[in-house]
């Protein structure tokens, strides 16, 4: 019974901590979206009135820094979640969903069109020939070493698509299917990373536009969160020794936010003209259908916390009403999850069982001298 009791008090803790850490994800997600949406609007609003295409960069204007600071205020309320949100939090990554599986499912079949795209640019007959002449061996200015650099970064993110669409694919599945193929999910899962990256690295070097044009800087601040939210998945994939919970949770609602932003901004702006270059197409169309990836994974991830709590609810008593379930998590939920603390609550415990011994071993002694 002791064991038991230290057992329900652990797990009673630790759904504590999932049960605070659901409801404030729950309002940093609401809250978010909402302010996605709004700095979308802005942003696409700026890019079609402020947007001077030949130099591209914004016009001074009210759009522009109004934008600017609904995105980074956002971020900043983002941020503040590695100080709200608990630092014990469930290592599990989010099961399947049914949204999580169509999600998952529609990357990956835009990340094959996205490939197949390239693949096909790249085998034009004046790429080919633009290639032959950037590997040329006399030449050494450096116009020629970033047209190789630019036919590296394509070919490698030709590859990366194929194997992203595939990591995507082996996602979609449910979580008894993910974890029977757990290595091959883990291996792929670097894919996606690679092909973020290899977004970056394609803005960075684009010699169509200019190194800090406004467009590129959205596209570029995108991708950046997004190696990062990718990089936080693939750790949750491995398990418990090597996954960062909190990290994995901010770092998705950072992605997608800025991912939102430039995907509906550069997207729009592509579409009335304001913004040219096939990469700006293909790379707003990459970050917006990643933005509902990251929703829909942060989403799930907060229902897997709802879940923590409620598999500790029903072993309390084991069949509980909804209200009675939520009661049973927020009275958890009072004392933060600490495992340095459980240790001196045990050896309570622990004290407190053996005084009915004690005082049965004097009885005996008691009268034995009778």
């Amino acid at each position: 019974m002791n064991n038991d009791t230290k057992k329900n008090k652990e797990e009673n803790k630790y759904a504590g901590a999932a049960s605070a850490a659901a409801g404030k994800l729950g309002i940093y997600l609401s809250s978010v979206t909402v302010l996605s949406l709004i700095a979308a609007a802005v942003t696409s609003l700026a890019v079609l009135l402020n947007y001077d295409t030949d130099p591209g960069y914004f016009q001074k204007g009210l759009l522009p820094s109004l934008a600017m600071s609904i995105t980074a205020v956002t971020f900043i309320i983002i941020l503040s979640a590695f100080v709200l949100l608990p630092k014990e939090l469930p290592t599990d990554k989010p099961s399947g969903s049914s949204a999580a599986y169509f999600v998952s499912t529609f990357c990956a079949f835009m990340c094959l069109f996205e490939g197949g795209f390239k693949l096909y640019e790249i085998i034009k007959p004046e790429s080919i020939e633009a290639i032959k002449t950037a590997f040329e061996k006399d030449t050494m200015y450096d116009g020629r070493r970033l047209q190789r650099i630019a036919a590296f970064i394509s070919v490698i993110a030709i590859v990366s698509s194929f194997g992203a669409a595939a990591a995507f694919f082996l996602r979609s599945g449910s979580r008894e299917k993910i974890q029977s193929r757990r290595n091959t999910v883990i291996i792929a899962g670097m894919f996606p990373v690679l092909r973020a990256i290899m977004g970056f690295a394609g803005m960075y070097f684009d010699q169509e536009t200019v190194m800090n044009g406004s467009a590129k800087v959205i596209c570029e601040s995108a991708f950046v969160m997004l190696i990062f939210f990718l990089l936080c998945e693939s750790r949750m994939e491995i398990g418990e020794t090597r996954a960062l919970p909190r990290a994995y949770a901010v770092t998705g609602l950072g992605a997608m936010l800025l991912s939102f932003v430039a995907g509906v901004s550069v997207g729009f702006g592509w579409i009335a003209g304001k913004i040219t270059g096939e990469r700006f197409m293909t790379e707003s169309l990459f970050l917006l259908i990643m933005s509902l990836y990251c929703f829909i994974r942060v989403k799930d991830y907060k229902s897997e916390l709802e879940a923590v709590c409620g598999a500790a609810s029903a072993k309390d008593g084991s069949e509980v009403s909804g209200d009675e379930e939520n009661a049973v998590c927020d009275n958890a939920a009072d004392d933060e999850y600490n495992p340095a603390d459980l240790s001196d609550e045990h050896g309570n415990a622990a004290g407190e069982d053996t005084a009915p011994e004690n005082e049965e071993n004097n009885a005996c002694n008691d009268s034995g001298d009778a």
